[in-house]
């Protein structure tokens, strides 16, 4: 994407994604806008700080979008990206995206998108859960942050059934066999455990929903499964 217009472009492309396409093909509006703000391979000559004024502006007028955008900046584990369609006969975007960008233009968009996520205006048992499951893309400081903002959350939400969502994110992070493999610290087991139990409903069905879901599904719920 050229930089002359990032913000009127990204718009566009985000009011193209609120409708989803349920097909397999990958070249979806959604995935061109993803493309435009990969911290790794920005499939654009805008600068950083331009993309982070512009993720910024997605906020505000497409929440749900803009949220997919900040997490998946700091999301561990393997990614997959390629360069986007370049226009042949202009020179625009000459150089733009390739090769990948460096730590030096990676870590300050990755924060930005950290920054954005963790301020967000109003956090639910969505984007905390989010925040949750990708815990070990953020610096422990800003795990802190998290932990503490669930915290705040379960002191004041009063919806069992969201609680309750949010309490199977946590289990299913810190509590079940694969987490081991995650090699979680002590610390960040003893807060997820404290979250936890936070988070408790006071009504038994939504308390052991997630025993009951296992049972339906043949899983063995006293293990949380495989």
């Amino acid at each position: 994407m050229e930089c002359r217009h990032p913000a009127r472009v990204c718009l566009i492309l985000a009011k193209l994604s609120e409708r989803k396409i349920k097909d397999n093909w990958v070249n979806k509006p959604e995935h061109s806008l993803q493309a435009i703000f990969r911290c790794w391979m920005p499939q654009t000559a805008a600068s950083h700080d331009v993309r982070a004024k512009t993720l910024e502006l997605l906020i505000q007028k497409f929440p749900a979008m803009g949220w997919e955008i900040c997490v998946a900046q700091f999301a561990p584990g393997h990614h997959v990206g390629e360069s986007s369609h370049r226009p042949r006969w202009r020179s625009d975007a000459s150089g733009a995206g390739q090769p990948l960008a460096t730590w030096g233009e990676i870590t300050p968009f990755v924060k930005k998108a950290v920054d954005l996520a963790l301020a967000w205006s109003s956090h639910d048992e969505k984007t905390l859960g989010d925040l949750v499951s990708n815990l070990q893309g953020l610096a422990p400081k800003d795990e802190e942050t998290v932990w503490n903002l669930v915290e705040k959350w379960a002191a004041t939400e009063t919806d069992e059934t969201r609680k309750a969502a949010l309490r199977e994110t946590i289990r299913r992070f810190a509590f079940i066999r694969p987490a081991v493999k995650r090699g979680l610290t002590d610390e960040t087991k003893d807060r997820a455990k404290k979250a936890y139990d936070m988070l408790a409903p006071k009504d038994p069905i939504a308390r052991n929903q997630w025993l009951l879901s296992s049972m339906g599904s043949g899983v063995d719920g006293r293990n949380g499964g495989t």
